[in-house]
């Protein structure tokens, strides 16, 4: 969305070739590039405008590391989405997500970005997927339901937009 909106180059990673090859498929451009690796890897450009991880900071063992790679091949600001504690919590529900290593509480998740760089939050959001009924996922919410709304008190999802420290001088 952001390469045919705001007419900017991405680049997009994923740990499966599977994935890889539909998002080729799918959304390759001469603006959209796809590539395959799982964390750890090394970031070696340093020329990126921002950063956009969704969904996948709770797929690594070492999230600080990713964080503090993208900080350094990015001056810009994260979009960054995750699968939130109070609303999901994984001791109860991490078996429905086989390849999580943990979910995030809001303020650990702000202590990871900040110790990254990345202080400002810009915007947050919240987001409810799944249908939960007597403490188990029973399915997904209708569509029109999972929008990206204010967060309440515990979204099953959080989005934020965080935006680097502001240079001295």
């Amino acid at each position: 969305m952001p390469a045919e909106k705001a007419g900017v180059k991405m680049f997009g990673m994923d740990g499966s070739n599977e994935a890889v090859d539909l998002a080729e498929s799918a959304y390759g451009s001469h603006r959209v590039v796809f590539g395959q690796a799982v964390h750890p890897f090394e970031l070696n450009f340093t020329g990126f405008d921002f950063m956009v991880n969704l969904e996948s900071i709770e797929h690594v063992e070492q999230p600080e590391k990713l964080l503090t790679q993208m900080a350094r091949a990015s001056k810009g600001p994260f979009i960054i989405s995750f699968p939130d504690e109070a609303g999901l919590p994984f001791e109860r529900f991490g078996e429905k997500f086989e390849h999580h290593t943990r979910h995030f509480q809001r303020e650990e998740m702000l202590a990871l970005l900040a110790a990254a760089g990345r202080k400002k939050v810009a915007a947050e959001y919240g987001q409810n997927v799944y249908r939960i009924e007597n403490s188990a996922i029973t399915g997904l919410l209708p569509e029109q339901e999972m929008g990206l709304c204010r967060p309440a008190d515990a979204p099953q999802f959080r989005l934020m937009i965080v935006e680097p420290e502001q240079e001295k001088g």
